[in-house]
């Protein structure tokens, strides 16, 4: 086994398949393990070697076993791989398609994520969830109480005035007002633990220094920038913010040919999380440039093109240049503060 240079591994909860290729791509030894046996076997590989697998469930964790070896491991994003898979899809043609994707020298790699960043990437995807349940329960509540002739407008704020007013009028013994007493009990408990995960983003926030590198960009805040954290992942896996900005899917997408350059719609790729808080907190920095007739060299471009392309057009351009912002400064560059953005601009 010693002339191995590349390991690819398709990834499972229990069944592994490795195949193992020297320098010529050609197949030196092929296995199915499980779980309890891969990393015996990958002790065993050439020190040094590389070993790739897809950015899927789990791969962070094998990916940092395997760095801790001494091993160089490439993840890449399964859209990457499928086109390099030959024939029926099983695990064996999966491990190819893997190797065979490692080798291009054009491939674009998923950075691994420390701890840290995947401890703020758990904290968004539970309060997520939380505040998706929340939303679900608020519209079935709207819709019952429509059903019994009460409107009810959108907003947390107007949901709790009108269930307690609904519970206190429909009578104690009623069946509206038992159902709706449950609802509400379970909306309190979904209120104090998205709250609960809050305090918890707020507080990592507070300590990380990434966090507070970028927290005062435009539209960001605290939720924005633990997000953009937890997503970029190493700064420099990126070549630019540009680069960035599309791997989150706000570019236009392209359909050019024969020299003519078609574009239509942002693409919406990567991370549709991440992009929805993005634009969110574009939109509120648009809308505070636009009313209060804000006059700093941003809220000027901001302002000049919303009259020109209206408000989500805006959002989203605001929302670009956000990212690539961020990209600037988590890469190296100085954090962004007001004065700083003066500063530039009288250079």
């Amino acid at each position: 086994m010693d002339n191995i240079t590349l390991t690819g591994i398709d990834l499972s909860k229990d069944v592994f398949e490795v195949r193992c290729e020297n320098h010529a791509g050609r197949l030196v030894k092929r296995q199915t393990l499980r779980r309890t046996g891969l990393l015996a076997f990958i002790r065993e590989l050439p020190a040094g070697s590389t070993i790739a697998m897809e950015a899927c469930g789990s791969s962070h964790y094998w990916a940092t076993e395997f760095k801790s070896l001494g091993f160089e491991v490439l993840m890449i994003s399964p859209q990457f791989v499928a086109p390099f898979r030959k024939s029926q899809k099983n695990d064996a043609n999966d491990a190819q398609a893997i190797c065979e994707a490692a080798r291009r020298p054009s491939m674009r790699f998923v950075p691994l994520k420390t701890r840290e960043q995947l401890d703020l990437q758990m904290l968004h995807r539970i309060r997520e969830r939380l505040m998706r349940q929340r939303t679900a329960l608020m519209n079935q509540v709207r819709g019952l109480l429509l059903e019994r002739g009460t409107a009810m407008p959108k907003g947390v704020s107007s949901f709790k005035r009108n269930v307690l007013k609904a519970i206190d009028e429909s009578g104690e013994q009623s069946m509206l007002a038992f159902s709706l007493r449950h609802l509400w009990s379970e909306f309190l408990r979904l209120s104090e633990q998205v709250e609960a995960f809050s305090k918890q983003i707020n507080s990592a926030a507070r300590t990380n220094e990434s966090c507070k590198l970028i927290k005062d960009l435009e539209g960001v805040g605290v939720i924005g920038c633990t997000a953009l954290v937890a997503e970029i992942g190493a700064p420099n896996s990126f070549q630019n913010g540009r680069n960035f900005a599309a791997s989150l899917g706000m570019v236009p997408r392209q359909f050019s040919t024969g020299g003519k350059t078609k574009l239509g719609g942002i693409t919406k790729a990567g991370d549709g999380y991440l992009r929805k808080i993005l634009i969110h907190g574009a939109r509120a920095a648009v809308r505070a440039a636009v009313i209060r007739k804000k006059t700093d060299p941003l809220s000027l471009w901001i302002r000049n093109l919303h009259e020109r392309n209206g408000m989500n057009r805006t959002a989203v351009a605001l929302a670009n240049k956000t990212a690539r912002r961020a990209w600037a400064i988590l890469a190296g560059r100085p954090p962004y503060t007001a004065s700083s953005q003066r500063q530039a601009q009288v250079a």
